[in-house]
């Protein structure tokens, strides 16, 4: 309904939830990342590797969870310059050089090119979303207009005068109307 109070309320609680979701997730598979492994039939050889692996790797999931929420949250809101620079950060400039990087330290460091890269976007993101919105405002509420209809029938008059006067007031014309 173009409630820029609405947005950042559904932003919020997706960013909690996502949080959330993400610690909880995280916790299960540092305690239990044994059997995780197990799940896959790693062998006792290289049980140690791949519970390091599991646990390096899911540290990123919070980060990972926040990058694709405000990913949508902007792509929703048509700010397509936010969203696909998450997407390009994430996806490329930084995941890359991440795998180069991480992979030439060996298999004990490899699995950072997962979190890192996250975290990184996550964090360029924040600085970029600060000067990119600098002068962005929301929507103005002047021009909002909102109106219920109570399943009566008088009201669906009522709801077209109210509408063609605010398109009036604000010189909306055909196409806008």
């Amino acid at each position: 309904e173009n409630s820029e109070e609405d947005c950042r309320c559904v932003l919020s609680l997706s960013k909690k939830c996502g949080i959330g979701c993400a610690a909880a997730l995280t916790v299960i598979l540092f305690v239990f990342a044994k059997n995780v492994a197990a799940i896959f039939g790693i062998t006792d050889e290289l049980m140690p590797l791949a519970s390091h692996a599991i646990r390096i790797y899911c540290i990123g999931f919070a980060f990972t969870g926040l990058n694709i929420i405000y990913q949508g949250y902007y792509q929703a809101k048509e700010n397509s310059k936010l969203a696909f620079f998450i997407a390009l950060m994430r996806g490329f400039v930084i995941l890359v050089p991440a795998v180069l990087i991480f992979g030439s330290f060996g298999e004990r460091l490899i699995w950072l090119m997962f979190p890192v890269p996250e975290l990184v976007t996550l964090l360029l993101f924040y600085v970029f979303r600060k000067y990119s919105l600098k002068n962005e405002s929301g929507f103005d509420s002047e021009r909002i207009l909102r109106l219920t209809i109570e399943n009566e029938s008088e009201d669906i008059g009522l709801l077209l005068n109210k509408s063609m006067d605010f398109c009036e007031k604000w010189d909306a014309n055909e196409g806008q109307k």
